[in-house]
């Protein structure tokens, strides 16, 4: 996590910008607009002009962090910018307002732009106090600082033609709620920061990233990313674990892609760390998550992993204490170290057959913990240490449900014969659904293991059906047949063991395990 001392300095590096002792205004010429206000402005072309500060110098920040205005220039409250202006005989085209061009007027309340405006500068309102409505009829960038501290302006409609909103844009700015358009690729970093009265952003189709910490510190409760999303910088705790600072989230959601099916969500390391009122997470299937994406996140109750997604990383959901459900996805390969570590309330879990690897104490829980484990696979998932089990607490029960016919296999693997040998562990065949008997001499079937397809013989009645059964009992698929013998194909199911149950015509039902390469 990064420090609270690294974005200070980012902010400060930004704000001495605007800020500067040295720096001194000029303008190419001043003119009166339509209501009598004097406004100054530099020529940029043959054809245009950008409004700049009529004041001599800049604000200047005090060696106790204060700013200090000149006093000898306000503006009133209501600034109407020309949409062009006469000098020396030549009528310019006004197309932006310039860097600092109102910095530090708090007597402005409002701003009204021409639809030739496209540019807003950096700092341009910077610490505007009382401003409260600007139009952005036409504008395509607002510059780095434009409107922070803008404590007064809760409300900004951003139009369809913006196309950049510089960093930290609106830090600590009042704003109540916002509208990212879709024209928008990229909300840069601290763009809305600080915006303590910030509770609703509404984010369109078109966006595909958001900046380290571009909300931290909002009253944000909702998000809902976009299908066009591509990925999430990290957006909580600075790494001083300042609650009062957390990003109020309530519920989460990422929408899939079924346009572009093969591309990622990439969420940053920690991205959503320590979000403690996350109670709603909704991930799509082209979610790839990081180490601690979602690690104390303390209010999550429910988590329901998609489809698609093949790795749950290092302590994503780690100290998640109030986690009390879990369901896990065919297509899960690997569960990291400490994955779901500390997770006290998780009480029992089905790991699907498709892991293949458990990392160090990635259910290891202190206090109590899983009382069930669910296994599909009939094949040992590699296991790390302490995965199941605290130091600390030894002695606590815990129930392994293992597929029919795999006790041989689990209790002979490496970390699971150990587990096997606890006293308080216990390992449990799950046959429920499968029925009838091994196979006699009546009914023989080969190639067994088999890379594909297997033959299915009986030695006197007709075969009826044959039916397919994964390990756990679930049917997988039937077949009917006529005479003694049964072609069938195992080429379209996965690697593991099967169950073959076979009727014949007399009535009788044989069942055996078979073993798919």
């Amino acid at each position: 996590m990064k420090k609270l001392s690294s974005i200070f300095s980012f902010v400060m590096v930004m704000l001495l910008g605007c800020l500067s002792a040295s720096a001194q205004y000029h303008y190419d010429f001043s003119a009166v607009n339509a209501a009598g206000d004097t406004l100054c402005y530099n020529i940029t072309s043959d054809s245009t002009v950008e409004v700049t500060s009529c004041a001599d110098t800049a604000y200047v920040q005090t060696p106790f962090g204060q700013t200090v205005a000149p006093e000898y220039y306000h503006y009133d409250p209501v600034v109407e910018i020309p949409a062009s202006v006469s000098h020396n005989g030549v009528s310019y085209q006004v197309t932006r307002i310039g860097n600092k061009a109102f910095i530090g007027q708090k007597l402005i309340q409002s701003v009204i732009l021409p639809p030739s405006i496209t540019s807003i500068g950096n700092c341009a309102m910077l610490s505007c106090d009382s401003l409260r409505q600007i139009n952005l009829p036409n504008v395509e960038q607002l510059g780095i600082e434009a409107f922070r501290y803008t404590q007064s302006l809760t409300h900004i409609d951003l139009p369809n033609s913006l196309r950049q909103i510089g960093e930290a844009c609106f830090y600590g700015s009042g704003l109540q709620e916002v509208e990212v358009p879709g024209s928008i690729d990229t909300i840069l970093p601290l763009t809305f920061a600080y915006c303590t009265s910030l509770r609703r952003v509404v984010l369109h189709e078109g966006l595909r990233g958001i900046g380290e910490h571009a909300l931290y510190s909002t009253q944000t409760d909702t998000l809902v990313f976009p299908r066009s999303m591509r990925w999430v910088e990290q957006q909580e705790v600075l790494g001083n674990y300042e609650t009062q600072f957390n990003l109020p989230l309530r519920h989460l959601e990422f929408q899939f892609d079924s346009d572009h099916p093969d591309e990622k969500v990439h969420l940053a390391e920690g991205c959503f760390y320590y979000c403690n009122y996350l109670n709603t997470l909704v991930l799509s299937e082209n979610t790839e998550l990081s180490v601690g994406c979602f690690g104390d996140c303390i209010a999550l109750t429910t988590l329901v992993v998609p489809d698609g997604i093949t790795s749950i990383p290092t302590n994503c959901f780690g100290g998640c204490i109030s986690l009390e459900t879990v369901s896990l996805p065919n297509s899960l390969v690997s569960i990291g170290d400490r994955a779901f570590q500390g997770c006290q309330n998780l009480k029992e879990i089905t790991l699907p057959p498709s892991v293949t690897a458990i990392g160090d104490h990635a259910f290891k829980s202190s206090t109590s913990g899983l009382d069930t484990v669910t296994l599909l696979s009939a094949v040992p998932p590699a296991l790390g240490e302490q995965v199941f089990l605290s130091s600390s607490n030894p002695d606590r029960a815990i129930r392994f449900n293992i597929p029919c016919y795999t006790m041989g296999a689990y209790t002979s693997a490496p970390g699971w014969s150990e587990l096997a040998a606890k006293p308080n562990v216990t390992f449990h065949e799950n046959c429920v659904g499968i029925v009838g008997h091994d196979m006699d001499n009546s009914t023989h079937v080969w190639p067994n293991p088999t890379e594909g397809r297997v033959q299915v013989q009986s030695a006197g009645s007709d075969i009826r059906s044959v039916e397919v059964y994964d390990i756990s009992g679930r049917q997988l698929f039937s077949l009917t047949a006529n005479g003694t013998t049964a072609d069938v194909d195992l080429s379209g199911i996965g690697a593991g063991v099967y169950l073959l149950r076979v009727t014949l015509s007399d009535g009788t039902v044989t069942s055996e395990r078979i073993v798919k390469k």
